[in-house]
């Protein structure tokens, strides 16, 4: 089975290129993906999303269950690839990552 891994900037995009109100199918699809099991997302995802109040944060507290955390393993290759690439994520959001992860 195809599992799509999906981050914050890919959200957003999504909610201003394709808005639920104008592609409602898009969205539904995406909510068919998570009922699947096939659309998951780092919890950080869900934390980051939650600071604004928009139709996105509506729409990731109805599918808050495919935001998973990382085991131990998987923060270990984030910051193995995170200490070859630094400019793959922001300081401040990779802080808590790691410390919370």
């Amino acid at each position: 089975m195809v599992v799509y891994v999906i981050d914050t900037s890919s959200l957003i995009k999504m909610k201003e290129q394709y808005p639920s109100t104008t592609f409602p199918s898009v969205w539904q699809n995406m909510e068919k993906l998570c009922k699947e099991g096939k659309l998951i997302g780092p919890l950080e995802v869900l934390k980051e999303i939650e600071e604004g109040d928009d139709e996105l944060k509506v729409w990731a507290k109805k599918v808050r269950n495919i935001f998973i955390k990382p085991d131990k393993r998987q923060t270990e290759i984030v910051k193995d690839i995170l200490n070859k690439h630094p400019y793959l994520a922001k300081p401040q959001k990779l802080d808590q990552m790691l410390i919370h992860g």
